[in-house]
């Protein structure tokens, strides 16, 4: 099976902010995030939104140490501190209530955009839609585009 070594967390809040989030192959081999987030408007150009997506997707970090949840949980709570913080929220629970959630994923032949949805009652890890695929070698406007239809599957 093929493995993502980079990508990015998106998240579009009821308010309309837009987050996105650097992902990199970490040093306890899990996709995991790192850096600040990049916050936006979710009315911003679809070029303005694919410039912040790709600027994450080109930070990359591999090996990374990040925290291990389990083994590691006092140093992994500091982590988890830090980005509540950088998202202004107290609670992940608060956060990601009422939150839409792509997943962007870099490949050597596509970018894959997989979303789900957690402003309903049922649970998005029920039923993921199929992935959006782009060429790896899309535009800025190309990019925001595909992450705007994929936020719209996530709340259909």
């Amino acid at each position: 099976m093929e493995r993502c070594e980079q990508g990015a967390a998106v998240y579009l809040r009821r308010n309309g902010q837009l987050l996105v989030l650097a992902q990199s192959r970490a040093s306890n081999g899990l996709l995991g995030g790192h850096g600040k987030f990049a916050k936006l408007q979710i009315d911003e150009t679809d070029e303005a939104i694919g410039a912040a997506l790709r600027a994450r997707l080109e930070d990359r970090k591999p090996g990374f140490y990040h925290p291990h949840m389990h083994r590691e949980k006092e140093a992994f709570q500091a982590v988890m501190a830090e980005y509540r913080k950088d998202r202004g929220v107290e609670s992940d629970k608060a956060f990601f209530k009422g939150t839409r959630i792509v997943s962007v994923s870099v490949y050597a032949d596509r970018i894959e955009f997989r979303s789900a949805d957690n402003t309903g009652p049922t649970a998005p890890w029920i039923e993921d839609p199929p992935p959006l695929q782009i060429a790896p070698v899309a535009s800025d406007l190309e990019l925001g585009s595909a992450l705007r239809r994929a936020l719209d599957v996530a709340k259909a």
